[in-house]
């Protein structure tokens, strides 16, 4: 089959979608048109005089198939019946190539009016004049029908490969191909990575189209001199990734341009960076927060996932073991309200937990499990009764026990709660999936025992109680709170002698706050701390986290939610 992209004014036969047509090829901005009466598509400038136009693309038998062409064939196959009066039409245009330029008129010229034999055409700005076509045939006139030069032809083979690849092909025509791999195909193969995860995100994916086709790329050089693209703001995690998941998975640090800095490192075009790795390290889910590729937040998940599957099947099989021992029938009533119980989003978390030993099944559950079963009215509330972690509670707890409880006064979730401690305590529970503290954007949500739990906005937990007991939640506002809450701090940095004294000083010594934890891991000259302290509003954390990166080697001290 010929090329299309040449055959402009070229006569065909074909089928649209089953349908007979028959009538001229158009080329226009790369693209072949099929002029004809049939099928109404993609509208061109020039149609020959036809009705309508059908786009194919760049004809190739693939595209033909793909919009429903069928039956294709040129004809006539000859340059004298291509070029014969018999086929002119309005709209085509016709030049002097042999003969006599008919005086006064010029070379070329369009045919605006046909009528059988009389043909009328403009040459330039004179008036039309008409002629049969006879006699311009014989005087020399033919269709003006030019054969693609070089420039051209390049441009429609590059058009053709991006109607094909997607338009980011259109990076690989500027630049040529690659020794190895181009930019094209490195592109193609990041989306490929995105759709090949079981749990695909589409978000992720047209942050992917965002970044590598509207946001401006940097490029990087490994230590070995090879170049690498990556999208404005990307870290030294993003990198480590990018090459590839093993490699980001135990990625402790990066040296760029020989300096040794922490993975949220910005990089910038020029950098020369090493990943730095250690076996013992494994993936945070706090790394999201300072991975800017989707291709890098992809294998971050995927991992992550692959190292708690093994955990919550062990725990899916401490459920059901729990539900035949004691003869209660698994279904979504009686998940969601376990889910409720244990302050929870999801199942898949609930069975992460259980096989963590990070929460515990007892008696206390059976009663309300059952009741929820049998379609019954609770008489009495279980979330007050939760176990605490890795303690368990049987139904001879004094809190399952004790009837002497004072009630609570009904709260009115038409207005705003406000949060105090007066001498009988705090008026809210404090709920241990996001620990709020004041300052911090909360909602109520009254439980079974008529109590508000304390939620951070953005907790998934509230927004599954938000999603299904609407009725529930309160607005709330901090008032005349005087507890101390206990907030979870980060530190990152370059590890150097006595770097951990003055951070403990800072903290406990010039500001006061006392620190209930520490944890802190050092290597490869890379440190992070966790420190979980205790503060009576948001401010003082974040006051803390200031000074902190004042200190010399600190590169990041955040709260972590």
């Amino acid at each position: 089959m010929e090329n299309l992209l040449q055959c402009d004014g070229r006569r065909f036969r074909c089928k649209i979608r089953e349908t007979p047509a028959e009538g001229r090829i158009r080329v226009e901005n790369g693209n072949v048109y099929l002029c004809q009466n049939k099928h109404e598509g993609t509208e061109v400038k020039c149609r020959f005089g036809y009705k309508y136009s059908w786009s194919v693309l760049s004809g190739s038998k693939e595209y033909l198939a793909y919009n429903h062409i069928s039956d294709f064939v040129l004809i006539p196959s000859t340059p004298d019946e291509i070029e014969s009066y018999k086929d002119w039409q309005v709209g085509d245009k016709v030049c002097c190539k042999e003969g006599i330029v008919i005086s006064p008129f010029s070379l070329y010229g369009e045919i605006i009016f046909r009528s059988g034999e009389l043909v009328v055409p403009k040459f330039n700005d004179r008036a039309p004049y008409v002629f049969t076509c006879n006699e311009l045939y014989k005087r020399g006139y033919r269709l003006d029908i030019k054969p693609l030069s070089e420039e051209e032809k390049t441009v429609e083979i590059s058009m053709d490969e991006i109607a094909e690849k997607g338009f980011a092909a259109h990076w690989k025509y500027k630049i040529g191909d690659g020794d190895e791999e181009s930019e094209l195909n490195a592109w193609l193969k990041t989306i490929k990575d995105i759709l090949d995860n079981p749990e695909p995100s589409a978000i992720d994916f047209l942050n992917t189209l965002k970044l590598n086709l509207f946001a401006s790329e940097i490029v990087v050089f490994t230590p070995k001199g090879e170049l690498i693209t990556l999208p404005a703001g990307a870290t030294v995690l993003d990198l480590a990734f990018h090459l590839h998941s093993e490699i980001g998975i135990h990625c402790i640090a990066g040296k760029v341009n020989h300096k040794l800095m922490p993975l949220r490192t910005e990089l910038k075009s020029g950098d020369q960076v090493e990943v730095l790795t250690s076996k013992t390290q494994m993936p945070l889910p706090e790394w999201e927060n300072f991975l800017n590729t989707a291709k890098g937040r992809t294998r971050l998940r995927k991992s992550l996932r692959a190292m708690r599957q093994p955990v919550i099947v062990k725990g899916n099989e401490i459920l059901e073991e729990w539900f035949a021992s004691h003869g209660i029938e698994e279904s979504n009533r009686v998940i969601t309200k376990m889910l409720g119980v244990f302050h929870v989003a999801n199942r898949d978390e609930l069975c992460y937990q259980l096989g963590a030993d990070e929460i515990v099944l007892g008696d206390f559950l059976i009663k309300p499990l059952k009741h929820v079963v049998d379609g019954k009215k609770q008489s009495s509330g279980i979330l007050s009764k939760i176990p605490l972690i890795g303690r368990i509670v049987t139904s001879s707890s004094p809190e399952t026990l004790s009837g002497e409880l004072q009630q609570p006064e009904p709260v009115n979730t038409k207005q705003i709660y406000t949060l105090h401690t007066d001498a009988h305590g705090p008026n809210y529970i404090i709920s241990s999936c996001c620990n709020p503290i004041p300052g911090d954007d909360v909602l109520g949500f009254v439980n079974d025992d008529g109590k508000v739990e304390i939620h951070s906005v953005d907790c998934p937990r509230a927004q599954v109680l938000k999603a299904g007991y609407g009725s529930r939640i309160v607005a709330t506002e901090w008032a005349g709170v005087t507890d101390l809450f206990t907030a979870h701090v980060r530190i990152e940095g370059i590890d150097r002698r006595g770097i951990l004294q003055e951070i403990t000083q800072l903290i406990s010594s010039l500001m006061g706050i006392n620190i209930r934890k520490l944890f802190i891991e050092a290597e490869k000259e890379v440190f992070h701390a966790d420190l979980w302290i205790e503060v009576n509003d948001k401010d003082v954390v974040r006051d803390l986290c200031d000074r902190t990166k004042k200190i010399q080697g600190v590169t990041r001290a955040t709260r972590i939610l």
